[in-house]
C-alpha cells in the first residue's frame, strides 16, 4: 500500500529531465510530503512523448466513499474502476521515499539503498474536467514484508517509457517484484522482551 510519499526538489528536477521539458511546470511543483487528494507531479505519455503534469491523487469511486489511492496490480485489469486506465492511461509518480506504518503505528520511511528516485507505477483517469492518478501496488518483497504486506509497484528509470507506451511490456511489469528497500524509523516500539 502507499498512503503518503515525499518528493524533494532534486527528485522533481530528475523527473523533469527525463521528459526533456525541465522548464514546463517549474513554479507549479512544490516539494514535501504528498497526501491523497493533493495535486502532485506525474509523468504521462500524451502525444506519444513523456510529459510532465500535475494531477490529483485518488480516483473518485463510482458509488461515493473514500478515494481510491491504490490499485492492486494483480487485479487492476479486471476491475471496472481501473481497467480502462491501465490499458490506455499509464503514468509514473517520482518519489524520494514513501511511508508505511507498522503494527505498532510507528511511521516507517522506505527508500532505495542507493538513494535513487522511486518511480512508482500509476494510472490516471478523467473525472469531470480533472485528471486523477492512483498508484499500483503489489505483494511486498522481503525488504518490506515486516512493515506491510503491500508495496508500490516500482520501475527503473529505463522502464518508464515501456510502462507508459508498450502495452505488451506493461503486462510483464504488473507481475515483477520491486527492488529491495531500506527502512528508517524515528522511533521503534520495544516490548518487555526486547530488554532481556
Amino acid at each position: 500500500m502507499c498512503g503518503r510519499y515525499y518528493i524533494d526538489k532534486e527528485t522533481i528536477e530528475r523527473g523533469l529531465k527525463i521528459t526533456g521539458r525541465e522548464n514546463l511546470l517549474g513554479e507549479k511543483l512544490s516539494s514535501g510530503d504528498v497526501y491523497p487528494s493533493q495535486n502532485a507531479f506525474v509523468i504521462s505519455g500524451k502525444e506519444m512523448c513523456l510529459t510532465p503534469e500535475v494531477m490529483r491523487w485518488g480516483f473518485v469511486p463510482y458509488r461515493g466513499g473514500q478515494l481510491l489511492i491504490n490499485a492492486r496490480s494483480e487485479t487492476a485489469l479486471q476491475k471496472p474502476s481501473f481497467s480502462e486506465s491501465l490499458q490506455k492511461r499509464r503514468c509514473v509518480i517520482p518519489a524520494k521515499h514513501y511511508y508505511e506504518w507498522d503494527a505498532w503505528k510507528n511511521k516507517v520511511t522506505l527508500y532505495r539503498a542507493d538513494k535513487e528516485v522511486l518511480y512508482l507505477a500509476g494510472i490516471y483517469g478523467v473525472f469531470g474536467s480533472e485528471e486523477r492518478f492512483t498508484i499500483l501496488t503489489t505483494q511486498a518483497n522481503v525488504s518490506v514484508r515486516n512493515v506491510h504486506d503491500r508495496m508500490p509497484l516500482m520501475l527503473s528509470q529505463e522502464q518508464i517509457g515501456a510502462w507508459i507506451f508498450d502495452d505488451e511490456q506493461t503486462r510483464n511489469y504488473l507481475n515483477m517484484e520491486p527492488v529491495s528497500l531500506y527502512q528508517h524509523r524515528d522511533y521503534e516500539q520495544m516490548s518487555v522482551f526486547d530488554v532481556f
